[in-house]
């Protein structure tokens, strides 16, 4: 699961040119990670605490909650289904 949430962060950090208004993590492949189902369900909800429960380590919880606030800032028609406002 750490992996999965580091690399989401970086896809939108690295690739946030704001090309087009998109959000590129929109298109971001977790099947790719082997997650168990609870943590599956906390990464396509973004659940921070769940997040924490699970024992992502406290630095990745804190960069995934400042990528939701950094989609938070594009344009309403940008925001992906996983991180709910």
């Amino acid at each position: 699961m750490h992996r999965a949430v580091y690399d989401w962060v970086r896809v939108g950090e690295v690739n946030s040119d704001g090309a087009g208004g998109a959000d590129p993590r929109a298109s971001f492949d977790v099947s790719v990670y082997e997650l168990t189902p609870e943590e599956r369900k906390a990464f396509d909800n973004q659940d921070i605490a769940a997040f924490y429960e699970l024992g992502l380590h406290e630095v990745l919880i804190n960069r995934c909650a400042r990528g939701r606030v950094l989609q938070r800032r594009l344009p309403q028609a940008a925001r992906t289904a996983r991180c709910p406002q």
